[in-house]
């Protein structure tokens, strides 16, 4: 059920884990925001992208963890993200693979993939724009919405392929914002939610720049993003969205 549940969230919010890529706390939680997937960011053309500050607090049976750092993502897979806190990272993304670079360890790692990464925190700023957060297109169908003051709540039953595990979605819309996205199992038991806050508007389209995402799949798992600066279509140098490394240093692949 676990799996299931899994792939459902990705797809559904870009909030679980489908395929992880998981390689241990040194890598400061960033492979572990990965699964498998594109990530489509409307309104940019080729050779434009998104740029922004993130700030990532999690916490998970007591422990917290803060990362600090930039993000620059050319649609539709190429992703380059700077860590500048607790350990000075640089990590590419694209079609085929994920790079992590420690400058000040002088080592590389690459994780190959069988399908696009998709950085799930990026995926939900992004697909918060998408009509209905895509359910309709995952084979989700809307079964019953009402109106309580200013909020619009939307429930949802998932397609039969998924009707054993997953009992519904449930989404709430403030002030015609998208303010949560829920996954329910078929006891009703709380699956996974996603809050999102502090929006921001460009070109017509609606950017959260809160993302608190909640996963109660195992051990329960908070992980709140604020970000911050996002300057949208502009240019991207390949000094931005490329890795290049000093002579000597290895990359080490993980298989």
């Amino acid at each position: 059920m676990a799996e299931t549940v899994n792939r459902v969230v990705a797809g559904l919010a870009a909030m679980l884990l489908s395929r992880s890529a998981r390689v241990g706390a040194a890598t400061l939680g960033i492979a572990v925001l990965v699964c498998s997937g594109t990530i489509m960011a409307g309104g940019m053309t080729a050779g434009q992208g998104l740029s922004m500050d993130f700030r990532k607090e999690s916490s998970a049976a007591g422990d917290k963890d803060v990362v600090l750092g930039t993000v620059h993502h050319v649609p539709p897979d190429l992703t380059m993200i700077s860590v500048d806190f607790p350990l000075v990272q640089k990590i590419l993304v694209d079609s085929s693979s994920m790079t992590i670079y420690y400058p000040e360890e002088g080592t590389a790692i690459r994780l190959p993939a069988s399908g696009p990464f998709t950085l799930r925190f990026l995926q939900a700023f992004v697909g918060i724009s998408d009509a209905d957060f895509d359910l309709a297109h995952l084979g989700f169908d809307l079964s019953r919405t009402e109106v309580r003051s200013d909020s619009l709540l939307t429930w949802w039953t998932p397609p039969a392929a998924l009707s054993s595990a997953i009992g519904g979605a449930f989404t709430v819309f403030c002030n015609d914002h998208l303010a949560e996205v829920s996954l329910n199992a078929t006891n009703g038991e709380l699956l996974q939610r996603t809050c999102f806050g502090e929006y921001t508007m460009h070109e017509g389209r609606t950017y959260p720049l809160s993302i608190e995402m909640t996963t109660f799949v195992g051990e329960p798992k908070t992980e709140h993003f604020k970000f911050s600066n996002p300057m949208f279509n502009i240019d991207m140098p390949d000094s931005l969205v490329s890795l290049r490394l000093p002579p000597g240093i290895e990359i080490r692949n993980i298989v």
